[in-house]
């Protein structure tokens, strides 16, 4: 029976040319999140390759680093929940909203676009300022 779940970091780990090469056929899942999100939201030719840095970022570059985030959680915790004998296994901050579409509470269009919702509102309320998720466990 498959009863526990991993949740693992996002932005603090983002390599997706080191996860490729290092987890088999992971670039196949990510060509086909990338396309599948291009149909629900605005995703620029380099979201695939953003690279959060130490400067503020516009309301441009925090959605597509959030994308990013969003379409490598999906098919990480998909092709990790594949091939371990736990339940499911979700990214963690904003990949939250990929849980969710792992865990099938939501359709990925519809977590993808509640994420990039809460992160246009957060970013409008508190422009360049940084914040993060939490979560408890108890």
């Amino acid at each position: 029976m498959r009863s526990s779940a991993i949740i693992f970091p996002t932005f603090a780990a983002r390599r997706p040319d080191a996860a490729v090469r290092l987890w088999p056929h992971l670039g196949e899942r990510l060509d086909y999140w990338w396309q599948r999100a291009r149909t629900c939201v605005d995703v620029e030719d380099d979201a695939e390759m953003f690279r959060a840095g130490r400067e503020p970022l516009t309301i441009s570059q925090t959605r597509q680093a959030h994308y990013a985030c969003f379409v490598e959680g999906v098919a990480a915790a998909e092709w990790a929940t594949a091939r371990t004998s736990c339940a499911v296994i979700v990214p963690h901050s904003m990949g939250l909203f990929a849980g969710y579409h792992v865990a099938g509470a939501l359709e990925f269009e519809e977590a993808l676009q509640l994420m990039d919702r809460l992160c246009v509102l957060l970013h409008e309320q508190r422009p360049f300022v940084p914040c993060s998720t939490g979560a408890i466990a108890g």
